[in-house]
């Protein structure tokens, strides 16, 4: 019978020992050695950067959610931030090293990768055809390149795990993996809503690729779905019923999402044929030509892959689970990717496509695997290492501070924007006391452990008036003892600056505020103290 051939060639998907390592016996020892390079890897990446690099804004925002959780305080309600389950990971680990810093933050997301790493390692071990020995180290260099920024190794880890659950049901369906992959969603959703809703339309789509030939039991395994998810996101069930006033937070987020339409600020997407070979050093010129094919390479994929899925298996002549699972999370993981169409966006969608490209090299000649595989890891080394913190201070020269109690290298800009902040809260700051940064550097708030005044500390988008009118009464209450403005425009555009996305609190504070002049502040910051105590 048809469905029989194809659970059979899929049951050989996911199957076998790792390329490479057949002299290891056993699927546990196979598991072992991927646990061992996934773990290996993340810990020489940690050591080569763990201590370069800081960012106030992005990394800024899970250092500082997660002091506020380390505080007492709830994610989402307290703080407008992702949802709970990455701070709840990293405040475990940092309450675990009993330390609060930037490098016990650090540790967390490096658990996080060797996670992620050790999935994918494990699924291309198991997938029927072989990894040839050769290709896991290029494989190895291409995964971990990619992986960046490290704040956001949640969200490529995410994505990692809802591939290999679903390659498992592909590989053969059972109420039992259903259940497994719908624990994932839920989780996953824990952890961002948009991951579970990428998991759903995933899991849509691969129930929707197993009925062209297996009609019967579908409903059986959707009611397992349904309630692994359910009991999947468990944890968030359980914080609506203990924590007052979140579900409305979250339903008031939710929205305001859908009022205006965008969690990001969008960036055109850099396609190769829009791209101004003006002006642009010819190495730069290559690099944003090839971070363009890489994002045609992903709509292509995520377009393309399900519908030669569903042809392969309508013909009967299925594809390995790995590859099938790759086709149907890529697709939504696409939208990821051209939210906010950058380096680091792309390398958050980017890992399905990445597993199904290894994968499907294995299934092709020789002669064209190793031309294409030197191909896509020289590319994405190429476009993704500079990238990565200890390249940039290995190329360029970056200058050593003390962050929150830990020595970090960092760019000299960098250097200059912590030094500014410990000079105005040292001097016009007052102890136990709050003070309000705008629009985007919660890391401030984390440098002095304070809480910020706002429940929004990421000013970048459009708010309604109501809005804008409820972030007033927040600073009204908080009585900051100081503002700094960064006042630039977002992505070069004048219509993003403070003054324009927060109108309502630029002028309750050049109303109740007095512009301070200090030596120590220049363009583009602004500097205001209560009218109260102005000099």
């Amino acid at each position: 019978m048809p469905l029989d051939r194809h659970a059979q060639l899929a049951h050989a998907g996911t199957t076998g020992s790792p390329g490479g390592v057949d002299h290891v016996p056993g699927r546990l020892a196979q598991t072992a050695v991927c646990l061992l390079v996934a773990v290996g890897a993340a810990a020489a990446l940690f050591v080569w950067q763990g201590h370069v690099g800081f960012g106030l804004g992005d990394e800024g925002h899970l250092w500082y959610t997660t002091r506020l959780v380390l505080d007492g305080g709830v994610p989402v309600r307290d703080s407008q931030s992702y949802d709970p389950g990455r701070y709840y990971w990293t405040a475990a680990f940092m309450r675990f090293q009993g330390h609060t810093g930037v490098i016990a933050l650090r540790v967390a997301t490096a658990a996080m990768q060797a996670l992620g790493l050790f999935a994918a390692l494990t699924m291309l071990a198991r997938h029927r055809p072989r990894v040839p020995a050769g290709l896991w180290p290029v494989a190895l260099a291409t995964l971990l390149a990619w992986m960046l920024p490290g704040h956001k190794l949640f969200d490529i880890t995410t994505s990692i795990l809802l591939v290999g659950a679903f390659a498992r049901v592909v590989g053969r369906p059972s109420g039992c993996r259903w259940f497994v992959a719908g624990l994932c969603v839920g989780l996953a959703a824990f952890f961002g809503r948009n991951h579970g809703l990428y998991g759903v339309v995933a899991g849509l789509g691969v129930s929707g690729y197993l009925a062209i030939h297996n009609r019967s039991g579908i409903l059986m395994y959707a009611r397992a779905w349904v309630a692994g998810i359910v009991i999947g996101y468990l944890p968030q069930f359980v914080l609506f019923a203990t924590t007052p006033g979140m579900l409305i937070v979250l339903l008031e987020d939710s929205s305001l999402l859908l009022e205006t339409g965008a969690t990001n600020l969008t960036l055109p997407v850099p396609w190769p044929w829009r791209i101004s070979t003006t002006a642009a050093p010819p190495l730069s010129l290559l690099r944003d030509v090839v971070l363009g094919l890489y994002f045609v390479a992903l709509v292509v994929f995520a377009v393309a892959g399900p519908i030669w899925a569903a042809s392969r298996m309508a013909r009967r002549a299925p594809l390995p689970p790995l590859v099938v699972a790759c086709t149907f999370v890529g697709l939504p993981y696409a939208h990821h990717a051209l939210s906010r169409a950058d380096t680091w966006h792309l390398a958050q969608g980017l890992f399905p496509f990445l597993l199904a490209a290894f994968a499907g090299l294995t299934m092709i000649r020789a002669s064209l695997r190793w031309p294409l595989a030197a191909t896509l890891a020289a590319s994405g080394l190429f476009v993704a290492v500079p990238q990565q913190p200890g390249w940039q201070c290995a190329t360029n020269p970056c200058r050593t501070i003390m962050v929150g109690g830990d020595e970090l290298l960092v760019a000299p800009e960098t250097a200059g924007h912590v030094e500014l902040l410990t000079h105005v809260a040292s001097r016009y700051g007052r102890e136990g006391e709050t003070f309000l940064v705008v629009p985007a550097w919660p890391g401030a708030y984390a440098l002095f452990h304070r809480r910020a005044p706002t429940r929004e500390t990421y000013m970048t988008l459009l708010r309604t008036l109501e809005w804008q009118a409820r972030q007033v009464q927040q600073v009204i209450d908080a009585k900051p003892s100081f503002v700094l403005i960064r006042d630039v425009p977002l992505d070069g555009r004048d219509d993003l600056r403070f003054r324009n996305l927060r109108p309502l609190l630029y002028d309750h504070i050049r109303t109740h505020f007095a512009r301070v002049t200090d030596d120590a502040i220049g363009e583009p910051f602004e500097l205001w103290v209560p009218a109260t105590a102005a000099p």
